[in-house]
């Protein structure tokens, strides 16, 4: 199979940047790119190293104004934070400047817990990322500080995290009246947890994740992750989880809310 054999043109300057820029990083010849279909810029590539056949991810830059945490290369630090500390991410090979991307090996896996095996399976899958969210709230908060990420101290700035995040976005793109959502802000300013005042490590936009053959391969898409209340991340779970099945009843899946792990400051 020729390099570029999944289209039926020859490959993009775009492309020939980051085919070079592959090469580079792994050491390896790209036999094959094929770009998805999707809003993000993002590719699959098989790299041959030796006898090997890398299967690489190229998450590029969405180009947008309108996210919190605009620089991608955010996201690939905290990705090799969470490496660092046996979490289950992709592996990152490097970040391209020119264009923008991420270089990270593509992980096999569905998210799709309807195609487990049996409901044995998808309730072990869930467990599973269960396990594997508590250890990443209890990493070192300053392993992510010293990639750049701000530490948010006292309960209202870790409750309200998210929001000091998304706010300004809001204030921004608003058009007319929300009074639904401006309720909401005020009862969330007016009610902040003041018995929670150590942030952890937080995915934010949570309940992604992949398995295969029963075991869980992989969390990802931290574009959104921040330094927070750990119990956000079980909140967005559950929403996810309301038109996405996560798989087992996440509730009995999850730590009681009293023993969730603190991470260190």
């Amino acid at each position: 199979m020729g390099a570029w054999s999944s289209s039926r043109r020859g490959p993009t300057a775009t492309e020939q940047k980051l085919r070079s820029f592959v090469e580079a990083v792994t050491g390896g010849h790209v036999i094959r790119m094929e770009r998805q279909i999707r809003w993000r810029p993002a590719w699959f590539v098989d790299v041959e190293r030796g006898a090997q056949i890398l299967h690489i991810h190229i998450r590029g830059d969405r180009n947008s104004d309108i996210l919190p945490f605009p620089e991608l290369k955010r996201e690939a630090d905290i990705l090799e934070v969470l490496e660092e500390h046996d979490i289950p991410v992709p592996h990152i090979w490097g970040v391209c400047a020119d264009p923008v991307a991420i270089i990270m090996d593509a992980v096999p896996g569905t998210r799709d817990v309807s195609r487990a095996a049996s409901d044995t399976e998808r309730r072990s899958i869930v467990r599973q990322y269960a396990t594997a969210v508590a250890a990443m709230h209890k990493i070192p908060t300053q392993a992510f500080v010293q990639r750049g990420l701000d530490l948010p101290q006292g309960a209202e700035a870790i409750a309200l995290a998210g929001l000091a995040a998304y706010g300004p976005l809001y204030e921004k793109t608003k058009r007319k009246p929300e009074p639904l959502i401006e309720f909401a802000l005020r009862w969330l300013k007016s009610n902040v947890p003041q018995h929670r005042t150590r942030a952890s490590f937080i995915q934010f936009d949570s309940g992604q994740f992949l398995f295969d053959a029963g075991r869980l391969t992989a969390l990802y898409d931290f574009e959104f992750a921040m330094l927070g209340d750990p119990m956000t991340d079980l909140a967005t779970m559950r929403m996810r989880e309301s038109y996405e099945p996560l798989g087992d009843d996440v509730a009995q899946s999850l730590p009681p809310l009293r023993g969730w792990p603190q991470a260190s400051p």
